[in-house]
């Protein structure tokens, strides 16, 4: 979160203010994410984490390593996945002009927080979303043009917010129980299987109206949090233990 504040305060920084265009963009990202870094270190520090960061702490461990990579790597394999198809969709709304491609990105900016898997803030966003979309959209642009292509696309990629926060709180669950192949191979298939062929359907029907678009990833999510709970309770039967026991 601390991470998002800082690229949404950069962006506006190096974009609005300074006129740096992608690559101010860029600095913010990385520069957010420095910050990010440094918060983290400075509170587990404080916190008294099983060991003190410093240099000479920074060394590889084989053990702890191998487990890193164990859980590390599908989990990372996944993001990728999951964000090339939304680059897909960033691709196709960029085609339907500006006004709609910046809706679709003024739209990304909010989903860090509104995915959180704290269900409270969720909800939050979705009512804010459904209630006042021209007001979210209205923080990042004051183009009357640009709020009236968003509103439908917030109402409706808004069900995702709800969606998501579930989805990550179960996907956290299986990652914890090392369950990372399943949870790669359920995302990875929700976005290559799912979210990917169906935008490739709405352009093949022609369909240019962003609302349709906003619906993929709520469906998408629906599926994927379906594919866990069957997992989970085959899980539960298999070891003849509650479903959702972390044994």
């Amino acid at each position: 979160s601390i991470a998002c504040v800082c690229n949404i305060a950069g962006d506006f920084l190096t974009v609005a203010g300074l006129d740096m265009g992608p690559a101010g963009t860029a600095i913010a990202t990385v520069f957010s994410q420095g910050i990010s870094m440094a918060g983290a270190v400075l509170y587990l520090n404080r916190k008294k984490f099983i060991f003190h960061f410093s240099l000479k702490t920074l060394r590889i461990h084989r053990g702890i390593l191998k487990e890193i990579v164990h859980v590390g790597i599908p989990v990372s394999f996944q993001e990728c996945i999951v964000r090339l198809s939304f680059l897909y969709l960033t691709s196709i709304t960029n085609g339907f002009g500006v006004n709609a491609a910046s809706a679709v990105g003024i739209a990304s900016k909010y989903d860090v927080f509104a995915m959180l898997p704290a269900f409270g803030c969720s909800l939050l966003f979705f009512a804010w979303a459904q209630l006042g979309p021209e007001t979210m959209i209205g923080i990042f642009s004051a183009d009357p043009q640009v709020i009236q292509a968003g509103i439908p696309f917030f109402r409706s990629c808004s069900l995702d917010y709800l969606a998501v926060a579930l989805l990550f709180s179960l996907n956290g669950y299986l990652n914890g129980c090392e369950k990372t192949l399943f949870t790669m191979t359920n995302c990875c298939a929700g976005a290559l299987l799912i979210r990917i062929p169906l935008l490739h359907f709405l352009t093949g029907q022609g369909i240019r109206q962003l609302q349709a678009y906003g619906l993929v990833s709520p469906c998408s999510s629906l599926v994927m949090i379906g594919v866990i709970l069957l997992y989970l309770t085959w899980l539960g039967r298999k070891r003849k233990n509650p479903v959702f026991s972390a044994s």
